[in-house]
């Protein structure tokens, strides 16, 4: 309607006056005649809204409007509750003719005066609702009153209106609807103004004081800003609104404004507000301070003289540049200050590398692009201070740092500076490291000038850039290739045949990526292609009418579209992992929202008409693009039981699309209730989509076309409740007997999933009278199943101990009269108890989770109907009840965690319905919970109140979610929480949880959430009280609560870590931002310290850490603060550096180092003026001064140098030993220092830092000579050996050691069953330095090796790791000599050595080893790869040797396909290293697809004499591992998880013969490969399994072919199939009854539709 309106305004605007009113009049009488006065008013206003023209006629119409506005006032009384809605047309109404009503019917005008007061003190009105009713208000006093009757009347009612929310939306109306010569004093005003109204009722100087309103309130609107609310946003929004009213003023008064007007105070009290808030976690508030600040100094630069302006901005700019540049309000103010003070003027040296610190840390990233994008106008200062840093952060080895300059500085530089492309080019020509992050930022200039429209084609050598990096290692580089190609600033710019090719190929290598960042970027670019070239084809086929020219264009990309719906299909199939199969669903899903469901909205909005209609009609004449078929249909379904919900989200989600026959319905029915029945939650979710399918897909079919079997499915929601209550009443009689055949949970999951899912086509189908039913058995079923757990099926439910929850469970067991067979497995519980405990817990859960949701979507009317499917208020209760239930007296984390979500979403709805009633339910709940909490005790307190703190933070928070003026529950809930922990609990109690540590549990939940701590400012400094004084309980669970509840307070105050490095200056909070937004939050921890510091009977009050580890967070600002704040935290902390716990003295030194303004010189002496027996004290002040030292530069004077000697010696502990040592080595000074010689060094073992202060020394610099070394290595302790490895391995330097190695093979001799002393000698031989030696030397290998064979090293996985990578270096110099073969003849001893090697390898390569096995299994493979590259290995190696090097690619095969990406990137880099096969490309780095490609190809070509033993051969050859007897698909549906399921997710055997058999095509083209094959045995095997996939039925939507075994078996016995009809791959050719025979069974099983899908 209000669309209407613009468009009918447009033409009464054209129309003459006379037309123009006699058409209004009509208008506007049709309106006021209408008799519903909700939509009578709701068309007013959006006529008054949208067109000024029938606004004005509105207004002449008061009487009416005023009658109106009373009558539906009148109607918003009568009701119980307050509709906001209605409310706000009525007040909206109002304010529209507010001048008519006021002068019409000023009786009228004071009603609604009183309403909106009402309104906006009603709890719950929205911050829309609050502000239009702030807004009208004033209009109506404006009105009704003079200035001086306004001002009082204004203030009445503010002081009258307490509720801070408002007098927010007062004030906010006074200051947005006021206008300036209003708010303004009289004489300020401008000669223009006296002919206004206002300004007529003005002349009584009495009353033109300065300052009358506009600077009356500026004291109030500080201290609300300054004070923690949930109106934060909204009260730094009403000073902005004061500042656009102070800058209007300023601009009327200009430079003749007296000096009170607009003072530097002012100024700066408002500008730290706004820079203590800069960093504020309120959201938007960041960005209104930045507003305020800007606008406050463009009022004072009008209102100052143009020197003093200029003097004021030079301060705060070399303030401002002082701070640190990891603080984000530095950059703020920045933004601010640099327009002012110019370009030039707030450069200096270092700049542009300081700017660049904002790219460490995602926190500063944006603020400082804002700064960034400031100078980018002046392309001279660019290209001098920033072009060479932004090129040193694009190449940068931080992956954060690179990826932030990417994402954010350089597309910003290549957009805004003209010659930023070419200036960065020619830097990154001469750069000679970092190749990969070259060709990365090659490739991200290329795709940004493509998107600028800069770069409309591509040359030869861009494409060589780009095919370089699609096949690069490196998932950055690959994707920003891909990009590339996908980009154009022209959206109809079809892509060329090069390109489509390149597409195509970079998405079947790429498929099973498993980077979530490469996968999203490729998918972004996917559909920029999709619509690239939807666009381009509809525009040329709609062409082809007029002319042919252009339909070879149509057919190309109808091609590629076509293959790239093959591909995608095919990679859905059977053996696919997770990344494959969501990857290609994601890019079908693009797809399919380009061509199949196309619609010209959302992310469909194109230019021009984009519809691909008659496009798809130009492939389909050419059988290309044909989506709805049978075998589809059969994928999608498969990919429907997927492990992963994604998977079966989009499988469902794209299988809407499609209209199966009758026939597959009732396979896909059948199957979907025998899923239900599972254990498992994933099979019962896929049960639960395909119900939601069947009713998709029999509700699009008309009624006339109904088909039998149509009813069953229309009553799906019937048959799921009656099979659950039937089940139920089952179980009461014997539990186990019924969940070992249908779990039950997966029944009520299907229920919820049909009935109440937004997509489902039969929700709500429920009346009262079913629903009934429901809540009848739901609430027995949760009653039960707490029961069984709790073994008091009979009795009232309590909350048992997890030992009692055991014992319940095996008496089901015991007194069932089933058997289960419970060995198989080795897990701690038999299976039988497994499966009791899953029953149980997913059934309380699942009946949780549907309480929810019915409460949650379903319709609320108070008195329903009885077929009206919305919930009563009884209903609501009942819901209510349930959850309470479980979340009281469940123990269980699953279900638990299941059932706050569920309360999360009962709570939500019940809020945001605005029905008294219902949300009286959420009150009383409450209160239900506080009073169990006060009389129930028995709760155990492992369980850190288990489900209560839920419960009470998603109620609380779904009230919190209201907005603004809500809060009511959560004022009610702290202060009972509050009151409660302040009940200290026995001491006696300890192992159960008291009211107070309850309560603090409560709180901690409470504090934490997000949608909470908008609201919980106000509330911060009594929880922080209540947890100080929570830490002096003497009950363990309550300071053990309290430390949580401190824990959780600590963001709320300080933020959140920006990094994870604790040290990091990034995780530094400003006094100032805490003091202005807590301002009496560190007072109050000041005092607790002091309290705790004078308490004389305690060693340490348990409060005093974690306030000293919230102070350490704290840094001082630039200026110190007014009330000397950081020399009262000097003073309240300084006491602790004597205490004795070593923790507080590190905490409380930080802290003065920090706050402290003594010198470091006057420090040092206050040390060594210390007596003995003060080691304590000495030790925490040598802490400050270690921070001292390690935060600045310092040089140390040689009396300070002095003065620390002496105390190093003086002292015996080695704590304070190694402290000195600490200070002396930050400032470059620890040489200078010489160790003690210790007489009795074995018995100073035990003391505490002695051994990190004998490691100190050996980090130093110089401070062990060679022959130093040597002595050491030589000596009988061990210690002084380990020390000596220990320097050695940390200083490179040190290997310079002449006979080093004969050395360290002495001591591997000697020392071989001295593990530690091993482990350094192989890390030292392991080394990078010694790595190179090793290679370069073979007489150095041989030597190693000799002394490898001759010792005998002590057991463990480390040693042996450690040793078989040293045994690879040194083997792979020897095979490097010229002479290598006389080493490696067939009686050499280095054979064998070589072939255990790789055999060790190999086993490590399994994935049942560690990580860590695994990545040194490719370390090895990395250090052999130099002589697989350089030697010949067919024809000059002999079978034993190859033997050894096929161990090497079989290894490489499995670790390619590891679960883990680190070992799959490091055998990548193998692969790229060994010699590469001429048919692959030639780049130095290569994918890990094509590497899996050049192995194999490298084992066919090379491994002749011992291919029977390759991994490929023996996966594609062997015959036996085709199978007939193809399993049922349904038989593991009942079965739990066993041990050993998933060991390697990311493993793909199927997919695996598929490239085996490519790479053998590949290489039968270049030699004749002679291998063995049964042909005839391969032609038995098919004539079977031929048999068995026909006689399963074609038109089954579930065959048995698409198990994984039955889909292996086929594939296998294709390959084998097309492999003996090939040339150059089998030694015995086949015959031609034998060809005959092939080419018939593969005729058959390529129209099996899946074949040829897979094989595209």
């Amino acid at each position: 309607f209000s669309s209407q309106v613009r468009g009918t305004d447009k033409l009464l605007n054209k129309a003459s006056i006379e037309d123009r009113r006699g058409l209004i009049e009509e208008y506007l009488r049709r309106i006021f005649s209408l008799e519903d006065v909700d939509i009578k008013v709701k068309m007013i206003c959006s006529l008054g809204e949208n067109s000024v023209v029938i606004r004005d006629s509105i207004v002449q119409n008061y009487g009416d409007i005023s009658s109106i506005c009373m009558n539906l006032l009148s109607r918003i009384i009568e009701k119980t509750h307050i509709v906001p809605e209605d409310t706000k047309y009525c007040i909206k109404l109002i304010g529209m003719c507010h001048a008519a009503i006021t002068k019409g019917n000023p009786e009228s005008a004071e009603a609604f005066v009183h309403f909106i007061l009402e309104v906006m003190n009603t709890g719950g009105t929205s911050s829309e609702l609050g502000l239009i009713s702030g807004n009208t208000l004033v209009l109506l006093l404006m009105d009704l009153c003079t200035r001086d009757e306004f001002s009082k009347r204004f203030d009445d009612i503010l002081h009258q209106n307490s509720k801070e929310f408002t007098r927010t939306c007062l004030l906010t109306g006074l200051f947005s609807i006021g206008k300036i010569r209003f708010l303004l004093p009289y004489h300020h005003q401008s000669d223009e103004d006296q002919n206004d109204l206002i300004s007529q009722e003005l002349q009584e100087p009495d009353s033109l004081a300065p300052g009358n309103l506009f600077s009356k309130y500026l004291g109030k609107l500080l201290n609300m800003c300054s004070t923690a609310s949930s109106l934060t946003y909204q009260n730094f929004s009403l000073l902005k609104l004061w500042t656009i009213k102070l800058k209007e003023a300023a601009q009327i008064q200009g430079k003749n404004v007296h000096s009170g007007f607009l003072d530097e105070t002012l100024v700066h009290s408002v500008l730290d507000l706004c820079q203590g808030n800069f960093e504020t976690q309120c959201k938007g508030v960041p960005d209104v301070c930045r507003d305020i600040a800007r606008t406050l100094l463009l009022a004072a630069r009008t209102v100052w003289s143009e020197s003093s302006f200029s003097s004021f901005v030079r301060v705060l700019l070399k303030t401002t540049l002082k701070r640190k540049w990891s603080h984000k309000s530095k950059y703020f103010q920045l933004v601010l200050l640099v327009p002012f003070a110019g370009l030039h003027d707030s450069l200096e040296p270092g700049f542009g590398r300081g700017l660049a610190t904002s790219l460490h840390s995602n926190h500063t990233t944006h603020a400082g692009v804002e700064v960034y994008k400031l100078y980018l106008v002046d392309s001279i200062i660019w290209e001098r201070e920033f072009a060479q840093v932004l090129l040193e952060n694009l190449l940068s080895d931080n992956l954060l740092i690179r990826q932030n300059a990417r994402d954010h500085w350089l597309p910003l530089t290549l957009r805004n500076v003209d010659v930023s492309a070419d200036v960065l080019c020619k830097l990154l020509e001469d750069q000679q490291n970092s190749p990969e992050l070259v060709l990365q930022t090659q490739l991200d200039i290329l795709r940004i000038s493509r998107r600028n429209g800069s770069l409309s084609s591509l040359s030869e050598q861009q494409y060589k850039v780009i095919e370089s990096g699609l096949i690069h290692s490196s998932t950055d580089v690959r994707s920003a290739a891909f990009s590339v190609l996908c980009e154009n600033k022209k959206r109809g710019a079809s892509p060329n045949q090069r390109d489509m090719q390149l597409v195509l190929d970079f998405l079947q290598n790429n498929i099973t990526e498993d980077c979530p960042r490469f996968r999203q970027s490729a998918l972004s670019q996917f559909s920029l292609l999709m619509i690239r070239c939807r666009d381009s084809s509809a525009q040329m086929t709609r062409m082809l009418d007029k002319s042919k020219a252009g339909e070879e264009s149509v057919q190309l990309i109808a091609d590629f579209l076509n293959q790239v719906l093959t591909n995608l299909m095919g990679n859905l199939l059977p053996g696919g992992n997770y990344q494959r199969k969501i990857f290609s669903l994601n890019l079908l899903d693009i797809f399919v929202n380009n061509f199949i469901c196309f619609s010209a909205a959302g992310a469909n909005k194109c230019s021009g008409n984009g519809n691909p209609e008659q496009f798809l009609q130009f492939a389909h004449s050419r059988g290309l693009l044909i989506f709805h078929k049978f075998e589809y249909i059969q994928i999608l379904l498969l990919n429907i039981e997927d492990k992963m919900g994604d998977v079966r989200d989009i499988s469902g989600k794209i299988l809407k699309l499609f209209k199966p026959e009758p026939s597959c319905l009732h396979h896909v029915y059948t199957r979907a209730l025998r899923l239900i029945e599972s254990p498992k939650d994933r099979l019962c979710e896929s049960g639960c989509t395909l119900l939601k399918l069947i009713c998709h897909w029999t509700s699009q079919r008309s009624a006339a076309a109904n088909e039998e079997g149509d009813e069953l499915y229309s009553r799906i929601c019937d048959t799921l409740l009656e099979k659950y209550m039937d089940m139920y009443n089952q179980c009461v009689q014997d539990f186990l007997a019924v969940i070992k055949q249908d779990h039950l949970h997966g029944t009520i999951s299907a229920l919820r999933g049909v009935l109440l899912d937004e997509d489902s086509a039969q929700k709500y189908v429920f009346n009262q009278e079913k629903l009934e039913k429901l809540m009848t058995v739901m609430e027995n079923s949760t009653n039960t199943m707490l029961g069984i757990l709790s073994g008091r099926m009979e009795e009232e439910v309590y909350n048992p101990s997890f030992e009692e929850s055991a014992n319940a469970i095996s008496k089901i067991i015991q007194n069932s009269d089933q058997e289960l067979e419970d060995g198989g497995d080795d897990s701690s519980l038999p299976e039988s108890h497994q499966l009791v405990l899953s029953a149980v817990w997913h059934n309380i859960k699942s009946c949780a989770q549907l309480a929810g949701q019915l409460v949650g979507t379903s319709p609320l009317e108070v008195q329903p109907l009885p077929d009206s499917a919305a919930l009563s208020i009884n209903t609501v209760k009942r819901c209510g009840n349930v959850l309470v239930k479980i979340l009281t007296y469940c123990r269980h984390k699953g279900a638990l965690e299941g059932t706050v979500q569920a309360c999360s979403e009962f709570a939500s709805r019940l809020v945001s319905c605005r029905i008294k009633e219902y949300m009286d339910i959420l009150t009383d709940i409450l209160q239900g919970v506080f009073d169990h909490i006060r009389t129930s005790g028995d709760s155990s307190v492992t369980r850190r109140s288990a489900g209560l703190p839920g419960l009470v933070q998603t109620l609380v928070a779904a009230e919190s979610n209201l907005g603004g003026n809500s809060g009511t529950l959560l004022k009610e809930t702290v202060n009972q929480l509050v009151s409660m922990a302040e009940s200290c609990g026995d001491l006696e109690a300890e192992v159960k949880d008291s009211s107070a540590g309850h309560a603090l549990h409560i709180l901690r939940g409470i504090v934490q959430d997000a949608a909470v701590s908008r609201h919980i400012g106000p509330y911060i400094h009594t929880v922080v009280q209540t947890c100080l004084r929570s830490f002096e309980s003497v009950n363990w669970s309550e300071r053990n609560a309290a430390l949580q509840l401190f824990g959780a307070l600590a963001p709320r105050i300080l933020g959140q870590k920006k990094l994870r490095t604790e040290s990091s200056g990034q995780n530094k909070v400003s006094l100032l931002e805490v003091t202005v937004r807590h301002p009496r939050l560190i007072d109050l921890l000041l005092k607790n310290l002091h309290e705790s510091g004078s308490d004389s009977n305690k060693l340490l009050s348990a409060s005093v850490v974690p306030i000293l580890t919230l102070v350490s967070r704290l840094e001082r600002g630039v200026k110190s603060s007014e009330d000397n704040l950081e020399q009262r935290i000097v003073t309240s902390v300084t006491g602790f550096l004597a205490s004795p716990v070593i923790q507080v003295r590190h905490l409380a030194a930080r802290i003065v180092a920090e706050f402290s303004t003594e010198q470091f010189t006057r420090i040092l002496e206050s040390a060594v003026e210390l007596g003995n027996g003060q080691t304590n004290k000495l030790h925490g002040i040598l802490l400050v001064l270690r921070e001292r030292s390690s935060r600045a530069s310092l040089g140390l004077s040689e009396d300070e140098m002095t003065s620390l000697m002496n105390i190093y010696s003086s002292t015996g502990c080695y704590v304070i030993k190694v402290t000195v040592q600490q200070i002396l080595h930050n400032v470059d000074a620890l040489s200078s220092l010489k160790p003690d010689d210790d007489d009795d060094a074995k018995a100073l073992r035990f003391q505490p830092a002695y051994f990190q202060h004998l490691e100190l020394f050996t980090q130093s610099t110089g401070s062990m000579s060679v022959e130093a070394l040597v002595q050491a290595l030589q000596s009988d302790d061990n210690g002084k050996v380990i020390r000596a490895l220990d320097y050695m391995l940390s200083q490179q330097t040190a290997l310079q050691i002449p006979g080093l190695v004969d050395l360290i093979s002495g001591l591997l001799t000697s020392l071989s069953q001295q593990h530690q002393v091993v482990v350094r000698l192989l890390d030292l031989l392991n080394s990078v330095h010694l790595e190179q030696q090793i290679n370069s030397d073979s007489e150095m290998s041989l030597d190693i090796l000799e002394t490898l064979k001759e010792s005998t090293f002590s057991s463990g996985l480390s040693v042996e790791l450690k040793l078989t990578l040293l045994k690879s270096r040194c083997l792979n110099t020897l095979l490097l000599q010229d002479d290598w073969a006389w080493f490696f003849g067939d009686t050499s001893e280095y054979v064998s050595y070589f072939v255990e090697t790789t055999e060790k390898i190999l086993d490590f390569s399994n994935p049942r080893h560690t990580e860590d096995c695994r990545l040194t299994a490719a370390s090895c493979l990395i250090a052999l790869a130099p002589c697989l590259k350089k030697r010949k290995i067919r024809g000059s190696m002999t079978p034993i040797l190859q033997y050894g090097i096929i161990n090497l690619f079989n290894s490489a095969l499995i670790l390619l396909q590891d679960e883990d990406v680190d070992v799959r990137n490091a055998a990548a880099k193998f692969t790229s290293k060994i010699k590469r096969s001429e048919l692959l490309p030639q780049e130095d780095a290569i994918s890990t697809q094509l590497g899996v490609e050049n192995v194999i190809q490298a084992g066919l070509v090379e491994l002749t004499d011992v291919l029977e033993m390759f991994t490929p051969v023996q996966t594609l050859l062997n015959t036996a591992l085709i199978r007939q007897d193809l399993e049922d698909n349904s038989t593991k549906i009942q079965t739990l998880f066993k041990r050993g399921d998933g060991v390697n997710v990311y493993e793909e055997p199927v997919y695996m013969i598929k490239t085996y058999y490519k790479c053998l095509r590949a290489c039968s083209n270049v030699q004749n490969l002679e291998l063995r094959l049964s042909v005839t045995d391969v032609l038995a095997k098919s004539d079977q399994l031929i048999d068995a996939i026909e006689k399963n039925g074609r038109e089954n939507p579930y065959p048995k072919m698409f198990t994984l075994t039955g889909f292996d078996s086929t594939i296998r016995l294709v390959c084998l199939l097309q492999i003996s009809l090939l040339p150059g791959i089998l030694k015995t050719p086949v015959s031609q009854d034998e060809k005959q025979s092939i080419e018939d069974a593969l005729q058959k099983l390529k129209k099996i539709p899946a074949v040829p899908c897979f094989f595209q």
